[in-house]
């Protein structure tokens, strides 16, 4: 994928990226349903049941993951030359803050989609005049992004406490177990120092300077 995405952006086949970019578009809120899996589904099945629900050979991960962050550093190389200021590339941060608006708004993405669908039936098969038509024009919505972050870190918090109260009964006898408990917490953090930002903004109207950004460095 990442070789071909660089291959369409050439000059010659830029027009390939137009039409990815209007399928993107039309599609996009399907995309939303995944992020439940990975912030929700994900760490509690680790955090809960000690599986790990991946079967890997590691001779082949650790080769094939090098090769994909060679890709992805590619990808930021030529998505940064696309600025439109002249001169002027992206911040890195940039790239979290996709990364957070992608799991902070999922519960918008699937409302609109459905919401949008239910409009569509009805102005397409009840003749509904859609000529004054508007998208969360009550503000309700973003009392859902309020929500659904009070219950994400409660969510996330939760798994955390199960792994170490696991731990603490059965002990560190199997080793597939602990494992299991340390990389389900270990992604709970991960998506709770994802969505800190948002959250305290939101809830607090302001924030620490803490981010992703600053725990990876």
């Amino acid at each position: 994928f990442s070789l071909g995405f660089y291959f369409v952006t050439t000059r010659k086949y830029g027009y390939l990226l137009r039409y990815c970019v209007l399928f993107d578009n039309s599609t996009y809120f399907f995309n939303t349903f995944p992020a439940y899996y990975w912030c929700l589904v994900l760490p509690a099945y680790m955090c809960w049941a000690g599986k790990i629900p991946f079967d890997y050979y590691f001779f082949t991960l650790v080769p094939g993951g090098f090769l994909w962050e060679v890709l992805t550093y590619i990808e930021i190389i030529e998505v940064k030359g696309w600025s439109i200021v002249e001169g002027r590339k992206p911040e890195d941060i940039s790239i979290l803050r996709s990364q957070q608006m992608y799991f902070v708004n999922c519960p918008l993405h699937g409302l609109a989609f459905y919401s949008g669908c239910k409009s569509a039936v009805r102005i397409l098969f009840r003749h509904h005049d859609a000529s004054s038509w508007s998208s969360f024009g009550s503000g309700g919505p973003g009392d859902w992004i309020v929500y659904w972050l009070y219950f994400l870190n409660s969510w996330l918090l939760s798994c955390i406490v199960a792994a170490f109260i696991q731990v603490g009964i059965y002990g560190l006898a199997d080793a597939t177990k602990v494992i299991s408990y340390a990389v389900g917490s270990f992604t709970a953090v991960l998506f709770m120092g994802l969505v800190f930002d948002p959250f305290c903004i939101l809830v607090y109207g302001s924030t620490k300077t803490i981010t992703l950004k600053h725990a990876t460095a």
